[in-house]
């Protein structure tokens, strides 16, 4: 046997075995009845269609779909906020603005908590609990927007200014 007649042997028995060939297809076109038109099945009136074929029932699992399902629920605006930090966990009038440097970057700012413990802030940090934005820091101190819903339900924008004070209370 040459090698493409092995490659066809091989071929044929692949294809009957997936069911996609068969021994009537291998013997050629039927030939057609006489006076039937082509593209048309002519039943004779009386007879009984044969039923389709019915798919064999599945065997197995299907190795695409996940062996155990997680139900999803609906996530809230929080939940697709990245891990709260811990400025976001407090109340803006909880957070002390205790330093602001400027460098090579521009303004940096230093936030305490009740806690004592101090953080960086820069222009893009969230703070508080409804998640105000610094927007600008300079010598004086930062400034925040904060996004809240008003009593008539419609999403407003309030600014905050929080002031950086000196060891006497008094403004700098």
């Amino acid at each position: 046997m040459t090698q493409k007649g092995r490659y066809l042997a091989f071929i044929l028995i692949g294809l009957s075995l997936s069911g996609e060939l068969s021994l009537e297809s291998l013997a050629g076109p039927r030939e057609k009845p006489q006076g039937s038109k082509t593209g048309t099945l002519s039943v004779p009136p009386g007879a009984e269609r044969e039923t389709p074929p019915v798919a064999p029932p599945k065997m197995g699992r299907d190795p695409f779909h996940p062996a155990v399902e997680i139900p999803v629920k609906e996530k809230t605006r929080e939940k697709l906020v990245e891990k709260k930090t811990p400025l976001q966990k407090r109340k803006l009038s909880e957070l002390k603005l205790i330093g602001v440097v400027r460098g090579e970057f521009g303004y940096r700012a230093m936030i305490q908590t009740p806690d004592g413990k101090g953080y960086a802030v820069y222009k893009g940090t969230h703070l508080g609990l409804n998640n105000a934005v610094v927007r600008k820091i300079n010598s004086k101190g930062l400034f925040l927007e904060e996004a809240y819903i008003d009593k008539s339900g419609k999403t407003r924008v309030r600014n905050i200014m929080m002031v950086l004070y000196s060891r006497n209370g008094r403004e700098r």
